[in-house]
């Protein structure tokens, strides 16, 4: 997708126009109020989305507190982030059975999910991993992030705390689980991201798919999705869904009942857009086995309490 081309709209001040040939948003024309400043005297923004996935008129987004049609505030912002990170641009295609979420499909799939909870706190804190053993360690930082819960120094952004891919490793409980050098080789195993996670206070179960079921795994993600202050990440085998190629740690955001898939929100940006893919294809791709750990792979729940 690419970036926004931006040009005045009118004469007198008149608000910017940001302009996304792409599609992003979803299939029906909406409009919402963003806080975004005016280009001259404090006149709202105005954002106008040309692209097929809206429809066959442009949608516009202004000042003010409007929504027009299904799609909501939260969906836009997020599509947004995504639509503006060139991380993006040039991911690799995705076979027939994955449903990128900047599609219209994939938009809809989302608005029509009753179990989204996560989806809007950690679309706050989507991040692309540092380097391609790091998917565990942004996936974490995501949700630690999301959960609120107390983060170590980050002098870039003193004297504000945040965890980022740089501090998590601070934590010296964490550099005892397994050190960044060594993450950076290797990545690391579900059992090892429990207890990095646990090392900073949350409450966190780990489910190898071994001792598990694929049924057992769709209940205990849907009742996740559908309560806020509580995530799910997965560590499953990227070729079993027929990806490009090893093992992957993501948090999963939300989960369409209809059709009985969830939403990955891919930490590897530059690689593959978040996806749906359905639970079973998910399920078959965790109960593959960790060539380091020698046990299978699975998910991780982790709340703050």
């Amino acid at each position: 997708m690419k970036n926004p081309a931006i040009k005045p709209l009118a004469k007198g001040g008149r608000a910017s126009q940001i302009s996304y040939p792409g599609s992003c948003l979803g299939t029906k024309a909406t409009r919402l109020c963003l806080g975004f400043p005016g280009s001259k005297g404090g006149r709202a923004s105005q954002i106008s989305y040309p692209g097929k996935s809206l429809g066959t008129k442009a949608t516009r987004l202004c000042l003010g507190w409007r929504l027009v049609q299904n799609l909501s505030i939260k969906t836009f912002i997020f599509a947004l982030c995504i639509a503006g990170e060139s991380v993006v641009a040039q991911t690799l295609s995705l076979p027939q059975n994955l449903i990128p979420f900047n599609s219209p499909e994939g938009e809809n799939l989302l608005i029509e999910s009753q179990s989204r909870q996560d989806y809007w706190p950690l679309s706050m804190q989507f991040i692309t991993q540092r380097n391609q053993a790091f998917c565990g360690v942004a996936s974490m930082v995501m949700v630690l992030n999301a959960l609120s819960v107390p983060a170590p120094e980050s002098p870039e952004f003193a004297p504000y705390r945040v965890f980022t891919q740089e501090n998590f490793f601070n934590n010296e409980r964490a550099r005892q689980v397994i050190t960044p050098e060594t993450v950076s080789r290797q990545g690391i195993t579900l059992e090892q991201l429990g207890q990095l996670l646990a090392s900073y206070g949350p409450k966190v179960k780990v489910y190898h798919a071994s001792d598990t079921s694929l049924a057992e795994f769709r209940r205990l993600a849907v009742e996740n999705l559908k309560q806020p202050g509580n995530f799910v990440l997965i560590n499953y085998l990227r070729r079993t869904i027929g990806q490009e190629r090893g093992g992957h740690i993501s948090p999963i955001a939300a989960y369409n009942e209809e059709s009985d898939r969830f939403l990955i929100l891919d930490v590897s940006r530059y690689k593959y857009p978040p996806v749906w893919v359905k639970t079973e294809e998910l399920w078959q791709a965790m109960a593959t086995q960790d060539s380091v750990s020698g046990k299978t792979r699975g998910f991780v729940l982790i709340s703050k309490e």
